[in-house]
Parts: C-alpha cells; sequence; structure tokens
C-alpha cells in the first residue's frame, strides 16, 4: 500500500470513528497513535492477522487491537441497504446495540416506524424488524418460531420463510451492487441520547414539515391563480393575501392533514369498500367543516373583522361552502381512502385542495357579511 493511500485511510477513518483517535488517559498521558491503530486493523481485516502475532510489532495490547466491524443492518430484497451501525468489537452485542444503535431511536420515544402495509386486506400502519431469538421482547421485533412439532406445516414454513427474509442482509453484504442510505458510525450516538443530533430531530420532523410546505404552497398558488382569475386588467395582485392563505397552509392545514390521516388510519386501517365509506362519512362530517370553518375565521381575523363579523360571515358563507363541497370532496376522499396509503393521503388531500382552495379564497375575499 503506497504511503498517499494509507495517510488517506487514517485521516478518513480518524474524521468518522472516534475509537481511532489519540486520546489522553486519566494521568493526561497520550495514547496509542491513529497510525499503529489502523496498521493493526488493515493487518487483521486484510490478511487475516491474529491479535497475539501484532502484540511485539505494535506495542499494542490483545484488549485494544480490535478492528472495526459491522454489528447491526436492515436491508430488503433488492439489496438496498437502508440503515448500518457500526462499532469495535467485542464493545457491543445483541443486547447493548438496543441502546446504542440510532435505528431504534424511535422506540425509545414511543413511536414505531411509518411503514404501512396491506395483509389480508388490512391496513396495518407500523413496521417491524425480522431478529433472532436474542433481542429483547420488544413489539416491533418479530422472531422465528422454536420447538415445533415435525407436522406442524404452516408454522414450520414461517420458520423457514422468516430466517430466509433474514439472509437478505447477508446477501446484501455480499453483492458489490449493495447501495445504502445511511451508516450510522458508533461516536454519533450516546447512550443517554433519546434523539442523537439535530439531523435525528429533522428526520423525525421531516414527514411534518413536508406536508405543512407543501399545504402552504399549494393555498399559496390557488390564491394567486383566484386573484389572476378575477382580478381587472388594471388591478395588480394582493400579496400579503397570498402570504396570508399560505400561511395558513404552512401553519395550520398541513399539521392538521398529518394529524388527521394518521389518525383515521388508526382507528379504521382497512381500505376495504365499507371502511372506506366510513372513512368519508367521518371526515365530512368532522374534518371538512371544522377546517372550512377554521380558515374563515382565519382569513377573516387577519383582515381585521370582530368577532360579530366573523359570525355573520360564517353565517352567509359557511352551509354555502360545505354544499359545494358535497359536490366535490366525496370523490377526492373515495379515491384518497381506497387507493393511496395512510403516509401520502395527506399529499393526495393537498393536491386536491388546490381546485378547491381557488374556490376557498374566492369566498374568503368577498365583502364583509351585512346584518341586513
Amino acid at each position: 500500500m503506497s504511503r498517499s493511500l494509507f495517510t488517506g485511510i487514517v485521516e478518513e477513518v480518524t474524521l468518522h470513528c472516534a475509537f481511532f483517535r489519540e486520546k489522553k488517559d486519566c494521568t493526561e498521558k497520550i495514547g496509542i497513535s491513529p497510525l499503529i491503530k489502523c496498521t493493526s486493523a488493515i493487518r487483521q481485516l486484510a490478511h487475516g492477522t491474529v491479535l497475539d502475532a501484532l502484540d511485539e510489532y505494535l506495542q499494542m495490547g490483545h484488549a485494544t487491537s480490535h478492528p472495526f466491524i459491522l454489528l447491526e443492518a436492515v436491508a430488503l430484497q433488492d439489496i438496498w441497504i437502508w440503515h448500518a451501525f457500526f462499532g469495535v468489537s467485542r464493545a457491543n452485542n445483541d443486547i447493548n446495540i438496543t441502546q446504542r444503535s440510532p435505528l431504534l431511536n424511535d422506540l425509545k420515544m414511543g413511536k414505531a416506524l411509518e411503514v404501512p402495509f396491506v395483509a389480508n386486506d388490512v391496513t396495518y400502519p407500523w413496521g417491524y424488524y425480522l431478529c433472532d431469538m436474542i433481542y429483547l421482547e420488544w413489539v416491533p421485533f418479530i422472531k422465528s418460531v422454536i420447538n415445533l412439532a415435525d407436522d406442524d406445516r404452516k408454522r414450520l414454513r414461517y420458520k423457514a420463510m422468516h430466517e430466509a427474509a433474514r439472509k437478505d442482509v447477508e446477501r446484501a453484504f455480499d453483492s458489490k451492487e449493495a447501495v445504502s442510505s445511511k451508516w450510522y458510525p458508533e461516536e454519533e450516538h450516546q447512550r443517554d441520547d433519546l434523539i442523537r443530533s439535530d439531523e435525528e430531530r429533522y428526520r423525525i420532523m421531516r414527514p411534518l414539515l413536508t406536508k405543512s410546505v407543501s399545504a402552504g404552497l399549494i393555498y399559496g398558488a390557488a390564491d394567486l391563480t383566484a386573484q389572476s382569475m378575477t382580478m381587472e386588467a388594471s388591478d395588480s395582485l394582493n400579496l400579503i393575501r397570498t402570504f396570508r392563505m399560505a400561511m395558513f397552509g404552512l401553519l395550520i392545514l398541513g399539521p392538521a392533514q398529518h394529524v388527521w390521516f394518521n389518525f383515521l388510519g388508526k382507528i379504521l386501517p382497512k381500505r376495504d369498500m365499507i371502511t372506506t365509506f366510513k372513512k368519508l362519512i367521518v371526515g365530512q362530517i368532522f374534518y371538512g367543516p371544522s377546517c372550512t370553518a377554521v380558515f374563515f375565521t382565519y382569513n377573516a381575523s387577519l383582515q381585521g373583522e370582530s368577532v360579530s363579523e366573523i359570525a355573520l360571515r360564517l353565517k352567509r358563507d359557511l352551509l354555502p361552502t360545505l354544499t359545494g363541497g358535497l359536490m366535490y370532496w366525496p370523490v377526492c376522499d373515495f379515491f384518497t381512502y381506497k387507493i393511496i396509503p395512510v403516509h401520502l393521503q395527506p399529499l393526495m388531500n393537498s393536491s386536491f385542495s388546490f381546485l378547491w382552495t381557488i374556490y376557498l379564497t374566492y369566498m374568503a375575499s368577498l365583502a364583509k357579511a351585512s346584518e341586513a
């Protein structure tokens, strides 16, 4: 190996892994150099050198000469490695890995992985992990079955399929075409951190943020479209009104969609015809009127209308708007609830909202209601 290649490896490994960095002990004495640690690791991994053979040459004890190895990974059948956690050998095992790996941060906070799937016409909103028997008794950990009778064909087949699926991880690492989306070095996660970093907070909040931003952009674009359709040639766009509509989508509608569709997915997980109509009816009774009333109240209050004026506006505009919605939203909701997965339903709902928002912004821009 050339000197430049070796020094490059040392720099990269030291940058990403705390184990290879030069540290001081409790007596302020400098520890083993990163050059020596990398030399030991490369000789073990590349040449299969045993640890005892390096004691005298590198002056490095057996307990310190551990190469960096992979301990935990999650892979799909298409050899996509979407999670891998690695650390120093003998410092981790299948038990304490649950405390150190960022894969399980959400579980520590009482959240499960949002991976909706359908089995026997039932939609399950949360994912799970196939694992071996040594892992803890957590609900997302699905283990194989043991002590089966020879004639228990159903469970024997389940056991074989389970263990075959777990082999996808080994197959992925054997393939040169495997692709990884994220690798987690050990030092990026501390045992007492429920959320490792700002990046992890963003990952957890990203679904809500994405839905909110999408709703804000759609409402802003719909308002611009409504103004362009109704204004005279000599008029100019009311950008304050557009900003007001965009903020409604960003701060109110986006989070409301996130909560509502997740709630429906939990209480009515199926996507059969009867369940779809149940969701449609519940949405028309509760979600639609509530969002429309909040929209008119929000817009009128920012325009400076008093409480009595807002009440008159709701009395004048709310029922006609909801009546108009009965000719549009049931078809959209049926398509959304019947076909679209739960995690994509807010985005589809926002897409349908574009035409509806043009109508809403037009209604909200009407003059104040008079008592006469």
